[in-house]
């Protein structure tokens, strides 16, 4: 009687196994990154900077009569950028009235936007140098960032003015 051993481990079993191992790792580690980005994006902070991003789209109040017209950033209760409802562009003249802010009025930019964390919003022009909208310092280590991307109607020195790309950026922070 002739017994033939048979081979445990073949090189096809190690490869597979190899294999096996990697995808396990890979599957775990994508889970593991996908459960984070949920829990950051339920926490109180990133809900609200979310929200005060969509904030920032509206034409704020109280509204301008006329319709052209616009309210100046300091007289706004709820702070908007957008031209009007049907219009989602943000107005230059009131970006540019919130370069005017106050250090006090900066400092009611909370109860404008009707949040209990301190915010810093930016508008920074893709053509030209950026201009800083809204900035009270940061000095905190839980920073939260929204980026979006804006079209925003220029009103002067053209009368029926142009439009130009635009990264806004808000900040919350504790």
């Amino acid at each position: 009687m002739d017994s033939k051993k048979g081979q445990y481990f073949s090189f096809d079993a190690i490869i597979a196994s190899v294999i096996f191992i990697l995808a396990i790792t890979s599957l775990l580690s994508y889970w593991n990154g996908t459960r984070n980005t949920f829990n950051l994006q339920n926490s109180d902070i990133t809900k609200e900077a979310f929200r005060i991003s969509d904030l920032i789209f509206t034409p704020g109040y109280p509204l301008p009569t006329p319709p052209d017209a616009y309210v100046s950033c300091a007289g706004q209760t709820q702070l908007g950028f957008a031209v009007s409802w049907n219009d989602q562009r943000l107005d230059s003249r009131k970006i540019d009235s919130c370069l005017q802010l106050t250090v006090d009025q900066i400092n009611q930019l909370n109860q404008k936007l009707r949040t209990r964390f301190g915010v810093s919003i930016y508008v920074n022009n893709v053509r030209k140098a950026g201009r800083q909208v809204i900035s009270p310092p940061i000095n905190s280590p839980n920073i939260v960032v929204v980026h979006r991307v804006a079209t925003v109607h220029e009103q002067n020195p053209v009368p029926e003015g142009h439009d130009y790309i635009a990264n806004v950026d808000v900040y919350l922070y504790e």
